[in-house]
């Protein structure tokens, strides 16, 4: 290791870190494809379940519900629904960085 040629036991743990997020990121991309094919299966099926119930979009339906919600629920489920968006953000920019990677 040309980080710590002195300490081996740091050199080993750094190597360590190094082979654990390779592995985080192999287990990430493996999800992602997972989430992507149940995605497929699924989303026409919640579509249809929508459209019969004369709903046109999920975030009309998400709107609808949180209508109903007390002003303190609204809170905290606007705080949830914004930690959802920003996985749903990290979610595509791995896709995208995967995407960019193969090419």
């Amino acid at each position: 290791m040309v980080f710590y040629p002195d300490n081996v036991p740091r050199a080993g743990r750094l190597q360590q870190l190094v082979n654990s997020i390779a592995n985080m990121q192999t287990d990430i991309e493996d999800y992602a494809d997972r989430m992507d094919n149940k995605n497929k299966d699924i989303r026409p099926l919640i579509d249809k379940v929508l459209e019969e119930r004369g709903i046109d979009t999920l975030d009309e339906l998400i709107e609808k519900a949180a209508s109903q919600l007390s002003t303190e629920q609204q809170r905290v489920f606007r705080k949830v629904d914004g930690a959802s968006f920003l996985a749903s953000q990290l979610y595509t920019d791995i896709r995208v960085r995967i995407a960019d990677r193969g090419s």
